[in-house]
Order: structure tokens, then C-alpha cells, then sequence
């Protein structure tokens, strides 16, 4: 694939804006260094972000560059002038390198932005925080970031760890949590929260969580307390690459903040250009079923072809419409802006199992919408070879054998019409273990999604 829509971002040309200037030069003070090429990088962000109209409902950045650990603490914009850098607790200079970010070994080590969103105007309706990861976390609890400098004191926070996102209220309750597509260790990480007249939380590069959904009503929850990075389980850690705290950002413009950023930490070489195995679909492809998520079909495929996974499949979605939960369809734009990682990456949609029982059944509109899908990716610049639509998977909900069957010949259909490959996941299941290979009625067990990922491997075909 070629790369997508990278080609849109402003490149503001040989002249640093003065925000860069600037920055460079508190680095400087600092001791640290920010290469030519790095700053014109730091500009293309920058002035991206401004023409969009984000730069001015942004209160601070934090993006962990200059080359040793003071250094890195600058922040590239600050709510306060008197607060231009971040404080550290427990790192040294060897914790930290210009590619990787801030590392943390251990839970005793975080950062404090010394932000508190209330003194700048952040409420429960007008707030936004999201937080880069240029590695992974080692464990599967420890804290992402949290709106609390004292974690357990029951005030109010908003917290992304490697599998969840929650907001919890002054009392401690959790007004909003959702589970998220735990990724292999290593992989960079993005998320965000947005809250306003709706809630969105995004995870990853360019994939919606939550959009839409019911705001938090309680009116105990504020944000009075400083935003603190990092604080959690005892062991793990990760490396940081960025942060921001601000107003209500919508949908589009946290997207507008990724893709800026992730092209930001290419540029800077803080990031890779990988092949991936992006997988786009329902709760089976986000993994329910399995016993752990390196079982699911999503990551045991990516290991067959040797490629990164990335995950996009969201529980209860259906391929055709929004409900409380985005549809497939309807976020299909995501799908075609994720593709300009890496040049030759697969996408695999797999999606029908939920829009069994919704509808009418199978309709024109089903296939035709899979086309459209196939067809827009491709115009994008996708390689058609490398696209396959899977048939949805065998299931045991009280769905006809007959509604399944026609579900998969209209994916037989759809992928032959647009000219992309055809995998008969419902046939490879019932071929090699039939409703054994489920965990429950609908989502298959460890040996479903073993069969799911080896089919998908090597019973695609062009049909």
C-alpha cells in the first residue's frame, strides 16, 4: 500500500513558527538538542494542529524530546508559564532516550504535569486528555495515566490502562469503563478521552472505542487534581512519547491530533513504518472467546504472516449501522486513513455474526455496502491482493443454519465483486470441529480462533 493521506499535512515550509523556536530553545537551556530535520517535524505538528483550529483548545503537550531526561521534561506548550516542564519521580538519564521516550521499570516512577484541568476551565462536559506510548506496557494493569497525583485518595479521574478506560466520580465509582483490545508488548500505543455532550474514547491510531454515548451525569465528578503519568502496578512500565490536556476536542479533531503525531514520530524516527495485519471488526475479532488475547484470531494471524497486529474490532457492532456502538460501515474512513503504515498490509474484514439477529436477514445492502467498503479502500490505495473478506463464523445462538449460509454467500459475493479475496470461515469451522470450537453460542473458544486465523492464512482465494 502506498502511504495514505500523509501527503495532506501542511509542511509550513523552511520558517519555524515561533512555538518552535521557542520550545528549542528552553531545550536548549535544559541541555538538551533538537536536530534540524526534527524541528521542521515539530513545525509541520505544530502548524497542523493551528490551521485546524486544535492548537488553541490544547492547554498543554507534552511530546519527551531533547535528547537526555531534563531535557525531555520541557513541554511543548504550557497552561502555565511558570510551569514550563514536567516534574519526574524516581527516573534517571539512563531511563530515558530521545527514540524511545520516558521509560518507567517500576511503579514508583511517574510524571507529573502539574495540570490541574479545573483552573483552566475543564469540567466534566469540556475536557480532553489522551496519552502516546512509544512502548508498550509489560503488564496488563499497569496505569496509562490518571487525572490524580494521589491515586486512592477517591477524587476524580479518568484512567487508561493497557486493557481499559474508565472515569471515575469523587466517590470512587466508575461512571464509564470499556474494555479495550489488549495489543502484543512492544506495540506503540494511543489513548484518548474526550468528553462533552457525548464521550469519546478512542484506542490506537485512527479507532473509535465509544462515539456517541450517554455523557457522565454526576455532578461529583471535577477535576481538581494535578494530571500525574504513569503511576500504577508495581512492576512494568512503558515509554512515553507524549501527552495532551484540553477543552473538548471532537472526534474529528482528536483523529486531525493522531495522525499529525503519528507522523510527527516518523518523521523524528520515534516510530517505524511496519507491515500490519489490520483486522476490522466485531467482538470476535477484538477477541471474546479466547482465554487470552495473544489466542485470538486477530494475533495468532499476524504471527503467521509476520506482520504487526492491529486490532479495530469493536464487541456488539454490526457491519451495517450504528447502534450505541459505531458500526462497521459507518467507520469505515478510519479503516482507509489506517493504511499507510507499512507496504504491504493486510486487511481482514469479518463481520456478520451480530447482524444475524438485526435486520431483516441478508439484503442487497449488506453485499453492497461490503463492496463500497472494499471499493473505497482501494481507491485509497489499497493493493486489492491484500484484502480479504472473511465469511462471518460458525455460530449456535439459535441463527438457521440457512441465514448463516446466506450470510457467507453474500460475503462470497461482495469480495467477487469487488475483486478481492474470499475466506470461508463458517465452512472451516464446521469442517474441523463444528460447534466444539465454540466458547459460548456465538464466540468461539481458543481452537475456533486457532481455525479462524489458519483459514484466513491459507484458504484465501480470489472467488
Amino acid at each position: 500500500m502506498k502511504n495514505l493521506k500523509i501527503y495532506k499535512w501542511w509542511t509550513g515550509g523552511n520558517t519555524l513558527s515561533n512555538v518552535v523556536t521557542d520550545y528549542v530553545s528552553r531545550v536548549v537551556t535544559a541541555g538538551g538538542t533538537i536536530s534540524s530535520q526534527n524541528q521542521n517535524a515539530l513545525n509541520t505538528f505544530y502548524n497542523t494542529l493551528n490551521t485546524a483550529g486544535i492548537w488553541s483548545k490544547i492547554i498543554d503537550i507534552g511530546l519527551f524530546m531533547g535528547g537526555n531526561l531534563t531535557a525531555s521534561l520541557v513541554k511543548f506548550k504550557y497552561a502555565d508559564s511558570s510551569i514550563k516542564t514536567c516534574v519526574n519521580s524516581g527516573f534517571i538519564n539512563g531511563d530515558y532516550s530521545d527514540a524511545g521516550g520516558v521509560l518507567s521499570t517500576v511503579g514508583t516512577k511517574y510524571v507529573d504535569t502539574q495540570v490541574a484541568p479545573s483552573t483552566w476551565g475543564c469540567t466534566k462536559n469540556n475536557f480532553s486528555h489522551g496519552v502516546f506510548m512509544t512502548q508498550d506496557n509489560n503488564t496488563t494493569n499497569t496505569l496509562m495515566s490518571s487525572d490524580n497525583e494521589t491515586p486512592g485518595s477517591g477524587l476524580a479521574r479518568v484512567s487508561m490502562i493497557k486493557t481499559s478506560c474508565f472515569i471515575k466520580e469523587d466517590g470512587g465509582a466508575a461512571n464509564l469503563g470499556f474494555s479495550t483490545a489488549q495489543r502484543k508488548l512492544g506495540d506503540p500505543h494511543f489513548m484518548a478521552v474526550s468528553m462533552g455532550t457525548n464521550i469519546l474514547l478512542m484506542q490506537e491510531y485512527q479507532k473509535t472505542i465509544i462515539n456517541g454515548i450517554t455523557p457522565v451525569t454526576s455532578n461529583t465528578l471535577t477535576f481538581p487534581t494535578k494530571i500525574r503519568l504513569g503511576r500504577g502496578a508495581t512492576t512494568g512500565g512503558g515509554g512515553y512519547g507524549s501527552y495532551f490536556i484540553g477543552n473538548f476536542l471532537t472526534y474529528a479533531e482528536i483523529r486531525t491530533y493522531e495522525m499529525a503525531l503519528e507522523q510527527l514520530m516518523i518523521s523524528t524516527g520515534r516510530l517505524s513504518l511496519v507491515d500490519q495485519c489490520i483486522c476490522f471488526g466485531d467482538s470476535i475479532t477484538f477477541g471474546t472467546g479466547a482465554s487470552a488475547y495473544t489466542n485470538r484470531y486477530a494475533y495468532v494471524l499476524s504471527g503467521l504472516f509476520g506482520i504487526q497486529e492491529r486490532n479495530l474490532g469493536i464487541s456488539s457492532s454490526l457491519f451495517r449501522i450504528d447502534t450505541t456502538i459505531p458500526g462497521g460501515y459507518p467507520r469505515r474512513s478510519e479503516l482507509q486513513d489506517y493504511n499507510f503504515r507499512g507496504t504491504n498490509s493486510k486487511i481482514i474484514i469479518q463481520y456478520g455474526v451480530n447482524d444475524y439477529a438485526n435486520g431483516t436477514g441478508v439484503t442487497s445492502d449488506f453485499t453492497t455496502k461490503l463492496v463500497t467498503l472494499v471499493n473505497e479502500l482501494v481507491a485509497a490505495g489499497a493493493n486489492v491482493a491484500n484484502i480479504q473478506i472473511g465469511s462471518p463464523s460458525l455460530v449456535n445462538d439459535g441463527t438457521s443454519t440457512a441465514t448463516q449460509q446466506a450470510f457467507r454467500d453474500a460475503c462470497s459475493a461482495a469480495a467477487h465483486t469487488s475483486g478481492c479475496k474470499f475466506v470461508d470461515v463458517w465452512q472451516g469451522m464446521t469442517d474441523n470441529g463444528g460447534l466444539t470450537l465454540l466458547n459460548d453460542t456465538k464466540h468461539p473458544n481458543d481452537a475456533g480462533h486457532s481455525i479462524i486465523a489458519n483459514w484466513h492464512f491459507s484458504h484465501a482465494n480470489f472467488v
